[in-house]
């Protein structure tokens, strides 16, 4: 008995200190984040304007990645708080007592180095920690009470500083563990600026977790972690929402309904538009819509009236070939009325129509998709405001180019067909039209030139746009682009507008004033004359 009495504090005792270690254990499960949330994976520092235009960095650690979000006092820029490998960003310390300077971005991310506004600093900062989709979900709400602040404000890599030299031994509040960050980077003409940091922290590193199959959605558009930006759209230049991350799961725009900002998600969500739809964007499209529309059809109208006599003439060639097969039937478009004749000149209007209807229907293609929100940002026009690197634009530009090179040295052939035609009228000499297979020939050596001159600007600038993107070889591919410029000024342009003001020049002087009102009459019946059943 009295040995149960001595051992009765000793049980008490043992009985208190498993409840307390039970205790200690049961708080660190629930409320101990150190093993969980990382603030190595913040991705804070951009700033982005209340319509989107204005693009800002925080300067206060020389364009690293940080964990401060905010809104700055003046000109009302959001910082908005970001992390990365899907975690989700959460604030622990609010409304912090302190001041951050930012940069000023221009409108193409290009840094200038500059700050318009001085006095207008950034104030009432947040900071934030990045936590696994786990911890903050609904369920586990209480494991948010007592997750706090574990590391230092980010630390930058000098060029002179090596790897060694990244250590957190000196630091003065017992953080003396070290985490690299996500390297950020500022674009620059002909490459990127990366700045590398880390951060010290009381706890050491977590291994690389990566949460990204349970995120849904993540606040970045691209490899470099960018916030994608909701912009206005300008008179022949639209900005789609779009999404370029390596991850290619994450490649649907959602749209944030407060702020003018979206990130990239998994499926595709209903309520975004890949297009403001704002004036710019109505002015931009339905007139050129409305123009291509009326263009293809009048180029379709023209090619069939055109096609129809064409098809019965040479029917009817094709028949008196057979019923007469010693005979010589010649192709050349004469005045008789006893046969349903074809003029070899309408052939003519019928290969100018075809460059032009392929240029319309292409256009009108790619306009109503932009109408319709359907933007592929692998392949878009010149009037989609994007990275230069699209391959889009430079078929555009070709076959543009393309479709002017034809038209242009068409219109020269017809010219020095109708020259001789005046040329010969003006003599009171018997004209003999060109047939439909010389016509042809004539055409289709236009055609293959314009192919060649497609072919080569679509080479030449996307070996410039290659130089000055994914080299550092920018006055190289500007050097690409001048040359091109200038070769294609003289070839698709200068040559064929000179060649015809030299020809008409050259023979007005001399005849093309002196022609009769009857030369005239015959030149009419000529140039307009074919079957009309």
């Amino acid at each position: 008995m009295r040995f149960l009495y001595s051992s009765i504090p000793v049980i008490i005792a043992i009985m208190l200190l498993r409840d307390g270690m039970a205790a200690t254990t049961s708080q660190q499960t629930d409320y101990d984040d150190r093993d969980q949330c990382d603030e190595s994976k913040c991705a804070g520092s951009q700033g982005i304007s209340a319509d989107g235009s204005v693009f800002h960095y925080a300067s206060a650690f020389n364009g690293s990645f940080n964990c401060y979000s905010g809104v700055t006092k003046y000109e009302e820029l959001f910082f908005p708080p970001m992390c990365v490998d899907g975690y989700i960003p959460h604030i622990i310390e609010k409304d912090l007592n302190l001041t951050l300077d930012y940069d000023d971005i221009d409108e193409d991310d290009i840094d200038l180095f500059l700050d318009q506004y001085p006095d207008d600093v950034a104030e009432y900062w947040h900071y934030y920690t990045c936590c696994p989709p786990s911890v903050l979900s609904s369920s586990s709400k209480t494991k948010t009470k007592n997750i706090i602040r574990h590391c230092s404000d980010p630390i930058i890599k000098t060029n002179n500083s090596s790897t060694m030299d990244m250590d957190c031994s000196s630091n003065n509040d017992q953080r003396y563990h070290m985490r690299p960050m996500k390297n950020n980077s500022n674009k620059i003409m002909g490459g990127r600026i990366w700045v590398e940091s880390f951060v010290c922290c009381d706890t050491p590193a977590i291994d690389d977790q990566n949460f990204l199959n349970e995120t849904e959605c993540v606040p970045y558009i691209n490899e470099y972690y960018r916030t994608g930006r909701t912009l206005y759209n300008k008179y022949g230049l639209l900005t789609p929402i779009r999404c370029k991350t390596s991850n290619t799961d994450f490649q649907y725009p959602k749209a944030n309904k407060e702020e003018p900002i979206y990130g990239c998600c998994k499926t595709v969500d209903e309520d975004t538009k890949l297009f403001y739809e704002d004036t710019a964007f109505y002015g931009t499209l339905y007139p050129q819509i409305v123009l291509s529309s009326f263009a293809v059809i009048a180029c379709t109208i023209l090619i069939v009236a055109l096609m129809v006599p064409l098809v019965d003439y040479l029917r009817q060639q094709s028949s008196m070939r057979s019923a007469h097969p010693s005979t010589v039937i010649t192709t050349n478009a004469t005045s008789s009325a006893s046969t349903c004749n074809y003029s070899s000149y309408n052939l003519y209007l019928l290969y100018l129509a075809l460059p032009d209807l392929i240029l319309n229907v292409y256009i009108l293609a790619m306009y109503c998709s932009y109408a319709n929100q359907i933007d592929n940002h692998n392949f878009n026009g010149l009037i989609i405001s994007d990275e230069y690197t699209d391959a889009g634009s430079v078929f555009e530009v070709s076959i543009i180019v393309s479709a002017s090179t034809a038209n242009l040295f068409l219109n020269c052939v017809v010219s020095y067909e109708i020259m001789l035609l005046l040329k010969n009228n003006n003599r009171v000499v018997r004209h003999q039209p060109p047939s439909l297979l010389k016509v042809t020939s004539q055409a289709s050596a236009v055609y293959i030139f314009s192919i060649v001159v497609f072919t080569v600007t679509f080479i030449m600038a996307k070996a410039a746009l290659k130089q000055m993107v994914d080299t550092n070889e920018f006055i190289v591919g500007k050097k690409i682009f001048l040359a091109l410029r200038i070769t294609l000024n003289l070839v698709t342009y200068a040559l064929p507008i000179g060649f015809f003001c030299f020809n008409l020049d050259y023979h007005s002087s001399s005849w093309i004033f002196t022609i009769s009102y009857r030369t005239r009459k015959r030149i009419d019946s000529i140039l307009f004359t074919h079957c009309i059943r």
